[in-house]
């Protein structure tokens, strides 16, 4: 911003026109060198005027109007149509006394125009006309040179504009000696194509570098930034496109637009990607949509109307530009690699950009600064992502030899571990071996015992009083030991069985349990409420899913609430074709919370007044696990418990079994 009173000065320091007459009488080429014709011009409004018709008509003077400017404050009517019409513009300018070949400098005019000097057409942009089908409109600047024949030079310019929303004389035009007017007109060149071409090597670099790592897209973002800057300089300003291809007026305006609106886009992805904890992804899907919008607007309507989202856009930038200063310096705040090139980069360019649309908007007179933003910009945004390549290849390395190391390392271990697992698997084999012939060596006895104790309850001639209570002991002893051992079998059921895949009915299911759990203390006086709906087919493990829930709705029976006048299990769930959520509910005697967090543990018992192994709730963990699923608890004491399982439908699993079984 200090830049711009320094300009302003420089500006102001042409000569201006007055009325009509600009005096450079004063004014020494060889000293001071090119001139604006800037100031008050002749304006003659609807007309299209040849200079034979002041010579021979002596047309007066309507009014006067700024060049450079736009004539749409100057015309009444509909605020749409101000833009729309056709004028003549007429300057008398008073020259040094000194003779010497002069030329104008001409950029721009919205959006057709001649000029005259002195009586002789010396350029054009398009072709001029009082309607849209008369005339032609069209970007070219040119330079036209001449060498005046008197003391004055009287310079004619009809203009006409039915294209866009503003018309008139909207650049500077410049006058000075020839060969300082043709020097201008490289030099403005030859920076647009240096810079042209310097955006395109680094993004051409950033493209092969997006190629080959592929680590993440900010490269390639950067790379298509780079390439809508570039389109936008050859399609602005000297229009260095038209040096080396004819593109049509309408084309190139689109160009213009298109580049302008979806910069920003492109930008904030590139930026959601260098910094993401500081880039938020809903403001950048925000951007994203906001800039397709704009985009879609250009390409769905003419000119003169999708150019009235210049000002909204400016507004929109203005506000994305705020919001990347505040996240870019919380980058550099909190020391994200390459975020202070990244921020001087940004900040520069705000400053440009501030610049030109004040300077665009007739606010300042400063000039363009945004190619000079933009240079400062990319190469700061070069060294951003150099930055960062550099240190990750740097981590790179060091990861490489500290991998090196820790392989050397693993392959010591390796063969420890490898000479390890051998006897592990031994003793596995041996262990499960022997678990299993415990167990039923152990549960054929009980089961001869249960068998004599219901031999000797239906023998009448039993009399002795205590003899059911002593068989009462023993039977709850030998099903104390039942289910020890039925846990035992259990474990390593489910540790060294293969899922058994099989179609499954989950209310069915459930009945079945309770049904066999009927035999449980106490089991008939706890209501049960079964309120499980399936839709369609269900593909999963029966018998680990009887594991499940016997275990659970086992536990709800037995740890009922003795102070509970209605005792009850609910039993709710969804069955879909995706996955089943059952959710088994007690009003039960409930689990203390220092108790939730270990209630999964193996041997871990909750209560200890209980003589369970402690590994139900263990078995029933590894099991849903082994089917993919997910088992939560939520329970207070006095007032309940409740278990929710959520378990997936492995229907696909069956299919890719049986595609692999036909390949084979």
């Amino acid at each position: 911003m200090l830049l711009f009173p320094a300009r302003s000065v420089f500006a102001n320091a042409y000569p201006q026109a007055t009325k009509g007459v600009l005096d450079l009488s004063k004014w020494d080429w060889q000293e001071n060198g090119i001139t604006e014709l800037s100031g008050e011009w002749e304006w003659y409004w609807n007309g299209l005027y040849s200079p034979e018709a002041f010579y021979t008509r002596k047309l007066p003077v309507t009014s006067y109007i700024s060049v450079p400017g736009v004539w749409n404050s100057n015309v009444a009517g509909s605020e749409w149509k101000k833009g729309h019409g056709y004028c003549t513009y007429r300057l008398k300018i008073i020259l040094p006394d000194k003779k010497q070949l002069l030329a104008l400098k001409v950029l721009t005019a919205s959006t057709a125009m001649e000029m005259y000097v002195d009586g002789q057409k010396v350029g054009e942009e398009g072709q001029v006309g009082r309607s849209f089908a008369e005339m032609t409109p069209e970007f070219a600047p040119f330079e036209a040179t001449f060498m005046p024949t008197g003391d004055t030079l009287e310079i004619l310019v009809p203009v006409s504009n039915f294209h866009y929303r503003k018309g008139g004389l909207w650049n500077v035009i410049k006058l000075g000696p020839a060969k300082d007017i043709q020097h201008l007109r490289v030099q403005n060149l030859t920076l647009d194509y240096f810079v042209v071409g310097s955006f395109l090597l680094i993004g051409l670099y950033h493209l092969f570098l997006y190629i080959f790592l592929r680590r993440n897209p900010s490269p390639l973002y950067f790379f298509i930034v780079c390439n809508l800057l570039s389109i936008r300089i050859l399609t602005t300003g000297e229009y260095g496109i038209n040096v080396w291809a004819h593109i049509s007026w309408n084309t190139l305006i689109h160009l213009e637009f298109l580049s302008l609106y979806l910069s920003p886009l492109v930008f904030v992805l590139y930026s959601h990607y260098l910094f993401p904890k500081e880039v938020s992804g809903v403001v950048t899907r925000w951007v994203v949509w906001i800039g397709f919008l704009f985009a879609g607007l250009t390409l769905l309507f003419p000119p003169d109307i999708f150019s009235y989202g210049v000002r909204p856009f400016q507004i929109y930038i203005f506000l994305i530009a705020i919001y990347g200063a505040t996240v870019y310096f919380k980058a550099w705040k909190n020391q994200r690699v390459g975020s202070t090139y990244f921020l001087f980069g940004f900040v520069v360019l705000f400053l440009m950009i501030v610049n030109d649309i004040l300077y665009t908007s007739f606010i300042i007179q400063t000039g363009h600064f945004f190619y000079i933003g933009l240079v400062v910009f990319v190469f700061s945004q070069a060294l951003t992502l150099s930055r960062q390549y550099s240190i990750a290849f740097s981590d790179l390395e060091q990861a490489n030899i500290q991998l090196e190391t820790g392989n050397l390392q693993l392959k010591e271990k390796n063969k420890m571990v490898e000479s390890t697992n051998e006897q592990l698997q031994k003793l596995n084999a041996e262990m499960d071996g022997m678990v299993y012939r415990v167990s039923h060596d152990l549960r054929s006895p009980i089961a001869s015992v249960l068998g004599l104790i219901d031999l000797i309850r239906k023998d009448k001639s039993t009399v002795d009083s205590q003899l059911p209570h002593y068989i009462d002991l023993q039977e709850k002893t030998l099903r104390r030991m039942d289910l020890l051992i039925q846990d035992i079998i259990d474990y390593a059921r489910n540790n060294n069985t293969d899922l058994q895949l099989e179609e499954v009915s989950f209310p069915k299911l459930i009945e079945d349990i309770l049904t066999d759990l009927s035999h449980l203390e106490e089991a008939i006086k706890i209501e049960k409420i079964v309120e499980v709906n399936q839709t369609g087919v269900f593909y999963s493990d029966t018998k680990r899913l009887n594991m499940i829930f016997s275990n659970l709705i086992s536990n709800a029976i037995r740890y009922h609430n003795l102070n509970q006048s209605s005792p009850s299990i609910r039993i709710r769930g969804n069955v879909t074709p995706e996955k089943a959520v059952i959710e088994i509910i007690d009003n039960g005697q409930g689990i203390s919370s220092e108790h939730l967090e270990k209630i999964f543990d193996r041997f871990y018992r909750a209560n200890h007044a209980t003589k369970g192994s402690g590994l139900g709730l263990y078995i029933v963990k590894e099991a849903v696990e082994k089917l993919n699923g997910v088992i939560a608890i939520e329970s207070e004491i006095s007032q309940g418990t409740t278990f929710k399982i959520t378990l997936p439908n492995l229907a696909e699993k069956i299919k890719g079994e049986t595609k692999a079984s036909i390949s084979e």
